[in-house]
C-alpha cells in the first residue's frame, strides 16, 4: 500500500468490531476452555488449565468486546465444586483433604490458591458483579483461598434474595459469620430488604423481604438508616418512611420495634423545568396519616436492642454443626497426629492450627480451646 492510500481491510475490520459491539447478536472471541466446559468435556478443561489457561481472565478482543463472565463464573453457576477447585488451584500445588461447608464433606482440595484470587474483581469492583455466577459453592471456595469479600458482593446477595430466599440465606449467613461487620454495608442492604419503586431496580421495583430485614437489623443495621429510593441524588428517605410509602405495615412495625425514630423527616426533591432543585421535607407522621397507618406509630412497647456480637456467635454456632460432626468423625486421626507430633499431649494452638488447615472458614465459625 502506497502513502496516501486507505487501508480498506483495516477500516472494514474496525467497522466490523463496532457493528458487532452494538449488535443484539454480537459474538465473542473463541475461548477453548469455555467451549470445553459448556460441552461437558471435563478432561479438556483440566488439560487447558494445566497448560496455562487462566480461568479468572475475562476474554476480550478489540475495544474490550468479550464475555461478561469468566470460566470460573460458569463453573460456579453450575455448582461444580470439583471444577472450581481445579480452577482455583495454584499450579503444581499440593492437594489434600479439606472440609467444605457448602457440600458438608471432606473433598480433595489444593493447599494453595491462585495469587489472583484475593484481588479478583469485575467491572463493578466485585467478582460476582450483579450476582453473576453467584453460588454458595463458588463464594466459599473463593473465600477459602483469600478472596476479600466486597460490599457489593453482600449487596448482590441481598438484592437477589427474593428470587430464592433459602439459597441466598445460606450465603448471607456465611458472609455474616465470617466477615467483619464494618466490611458489610448493612444499612444499604436494609434499603434493599425494605424494597419499593426505583428506577435503578429491574422492572422499576425491588421486592421487600421481612425476613431479610430482621436478619440485617439483628446484625446491626440502623433502623433509622436512609434508603436510596428517591427522584434525585439529594433525596433522604428514612427506612421507616420508605416502608410507609410502600404501604408495608409489617415492615414499619418491625422497624419501630427496633427503635426507628418516628419523628424524623424525609427530604424529597425533584428537578424543575428550569433545572432548579425543588426540595420538600415530609415528616414520618404526615406520611403515616396520609397512607392510613398513623396507629402503627403509637407503639408503646420498649424497643428491642440489637446485639450483633451475640447474633454473630449464634450464626457461627449454627453453621459449625456440620464441621463439628466431621471433626468428631476424624477425631481419632487428629488425636493420633497430635500425639505423634508432641509425644504426649497437644500444645495450645496446635489443634486450632489443624482446624485452620482442615477448614479455613470453619475456624472463624468454631474456635477450639484446649484446656
Amino acid at each position: 500500500m502506497e502513502d496516501g492510500e486507505l487501508d480498506v481491510e483495516a477500516i472494514a475490520a474496525v467497522m466490523g468490531h463496532f457493528g458487532n459491539m452494538f449488535s443484539n447478536a454480537r459474538t465473542s472471541p473463541p475461548c477453548p476452555v469455555r467451549e470445553a466446559l459448556r460441552s461437558g468435556d471435563r478432561d479438556n478443561v483440566l488439560k487447558l488449565i494445566k497448560e496455562g489457561t487462566d480461568p479468572f481472565a475475562y476474554p476480550t478482543s478489540f475495544f474490550g468486546l468479550g464475555e461478561e463472565s469468566t470460566v470460573f463464573h460458569e463453573a460456579s453457576s453450575r455448582g461444580d465444586v470439583e471444577m472450581m477447585l481445579a480452577m482455583a488451584a495454584e499450579p503444581e500445588t499440593e492437594w489434600k483433604g479439606r472440609f467444605l461447608l457448602s457440600v458438608q464433606q471432606v473433598v480433595d482440595s489444593p493447599s494453595k490458591g491462585r495469587s489472583c484470587i484475593p484481588t479478583a474483581t469485575g467491572s463493578s469492583g466485585n467478582f460476582f458483579m450483579f450476582g453473576q455466577g453467584l453460588s454458595f459453592e463458588g463464594l466459599e471456595i473463593l473465600m477459602t483461598y483469600g478472596y476479600c469479600l466486597k460490599r457489593r458482593d453482600f449487596e448482590g446477595i441481598c438484592g437477589l434474595w427474593a428470587r430464592d430466599p433459602p439459597k441466598y440465606l445460606r450465603m448471607l449467613k456465611l458472609c455474616l459469620a465470617t466477615t467483619k461487620r464494618e466490611k458489610l454495608n448493612l444499612n444499604s442492604c436494609l434499603g434493599l430488604a425494605i424494597g419499593g419503586a426505583h428506577g435503578c431496580f429491574i422492572n422499576g421495583r425491588q421486592p421487600s423481604s421481612l425476613e431479610l430485614a430482621e436478619i440485617l437489623l439483628k446484625a446491626g443495621a440502623d433502623p433509622d438508616g436512609y434508603c436510596f429510593q428517591g427522584n434525585t441524588p439529594y433525596d433522604f428517605t428514612p427506612a421507616l418512611f420508605q416502608a410507609l410509602v410502600n404501604g408495608d405495615s409489617d415492615m414499619a412495625t418491625l422497624l419501630i420495634s427496633y427503635g426507628a425514630d418516628v419523628s424524623k423527616d424525609a427530604q424529597m426533591s425533584e428537578w424543575t423545568d428550569d433545572d432548579e432543585l425543588d426540595v420538600e421535607h415530609v415528616s414520618i407522621q404526615a406520611k403515616a396519616e396520609e397512607v392510613g397507618m398513623a396507629d402503627i406509630l403509637c407503639n408503646t412497647e420498649a424497643p428491642r436492642t440489637a446485639d450483633p456480637e451475640a447474633f454473630f456467635k449464634e450464626l457461627r454456632h449454627e453453621m459449625s454443626g456440620p464441621l463439628k460432626l466431621a471433626v468428631a468423625e476424624h477425631s481419632a486421626i487428629l488425636v493420633a497426629t497430635m500425639m505423634r507430633c508432641t509425644g504426649c499431649s497437644a500444645p495450645v494452638g496446635f489443634f486450632s492450627k489443624l482446624i485452620v488447615e482442615y477448614c479455613p472458614l470453619g475456624f472463624d465459625l468454631w474456635k477450639v480451646e484446649i484446656e
